[in-house]
């Protein structure tokens, strides 16, 4: 995965088919996400404001999928110039996904119903419904059928059993990062993060991405495979498949 403003459009098109033949058709995909200003401030790249970035990725994301799917690519704008540009490693699967970051109901999820596979945003439950009913509409407008795009949330998780000690991680990376304030995360025990987690699949999210930053919390990453992971399968499991969109 990597995001637009730090790659040229064909750049990330042919990173994404050469990880895709180094894997062997393992799920990879190429990211239209944006990343975070600490992020670009770090690596000495402009961001832009939300305007200029939703303007500036619209037009590589159709350049991704051109290129990914096999057709040569021709454009001529004011952030990039390809001239019959091809890409000659072909992907192993037969559509290599591309995943769009963002929650832009104007801009951004039209976009994603038009181009992508997967939407990606760090959302609560709550907004995540509301954003999967506009991609819906998105959808319909341009001819899509919404089940071909993947909805994936995601958030910071810390798990342990004592709520002193969650508390202390984030304000550690609070710290770290210059933050203003700790990042609002889920916390708890195994069981809870794994319900906490399960409200995503409720309301129609496919997978959940977890936020981690140094000081990285291995505590968590741990117990997400060994305690959180068959909790979750166990409350998916017991499921209506009626509350799935």
């Amino acid at each position: 995965m990597s995001g637009i403003t730090h790659r040229h459009p064909a750049v990330l098109a042919n990173m994404a088919t050469t990880l895709d033949n180094i894997s062997g058709g393992a799920r990879s995909s190429a990211s239209a996400r944006r990343g975070n200003a600490l992020e670009h401030n770090a690596y000495g790249i402009d961001l832009g404001t939300p305007a200029e970035r939703s303007t500036a990725s619209r037009k590589p994301r159709k350049i991704i999928r051109q290129l990914v799917d096999g057709s040569a690519s021709t454009f001529s704008g004011k952030y990039y110039e390809l001239v019959n540009a091809e890409v000659l490693v072909r992907p192993v699967q037969k559509r290599l996904p591309i995943l769009i970051g963002g929650g832009g109901e104007q801009r951004t999820l039209r976009t994603t119903a038009r181009y992508a596979d997967m939407w990606h945003a760090f959302e609560n439950p709550e907004v995540m419904t509301h954003k999967l009913e506009v991609l819906r509409k998105h959808c319909v407008d341009v001819g899509r059928d919404p089940s071909e795009i993947e909805p994936i949330g995601g958030g910071w998780v810390v798990i342990r059993d004592d709520p002193d000690k969650a508390k202390a991680h984030l304000q550690r990376v609070a710290e770290h990062h210059g933050m203003s304030a700790p990042p609002s995360a889920i916390v708890g025990g195994p069981d809870m993060v794994a319900e906490k987690i399960a409200e995503f699949a409720r309301v129609g999210v496919k997978g959940f991405i977890v936020r981690f930053a140094e000081p990285f919390d291995a505590e968590s990453i741990e117990r997400l495979a060994t305690d959180v992971r068959p909790r979750l399968k166990e409350i998916l499991a017991e499921t209506p498949a009626s509350v799935s969109r």
